[in-house]
């Protein structure tokens, strides 16, 4: 189970958190923390959708699966960062 904590947070929108990844910085998780459920779940489709059509991930964040975390399951994505990080 990944460990997340305010010192992993890297963002919070309505629904979701996003934290990296403690034990991969090159990734993000991101976690429900308000009904954010149905939105988690159409976006997921769609990257499974993108993963069948084994699209070019260059330019989107590639979705590796769902974690288990101590705020409930996590996304798991490619973190992406500017030039000095």
């Amino acid at each position: 189970m990944l460990e997340l904590s305010n010192t992993t947070l890297v963002g919070k929108g309505l629904h979701r958190e996003v934290h990296v990844h403690p034990d991969d910085s090159s990734k993000c998780v991101k976690v429900v923390v308000l009904r954010g459920e149905k939105e988690t779940r159409r976006e997921q489709a769609y990257y499974r959708f993108l993963q069948q059509r084994n699209i070019d991930w260059l330019s989107l964040p590639k979705f590796y699966g769902n974690e288990d975390t101590n705020m409930g399951s996590g996304a798991v994505f490619d973190l992406i960062r500017d030039e000095d990080g």
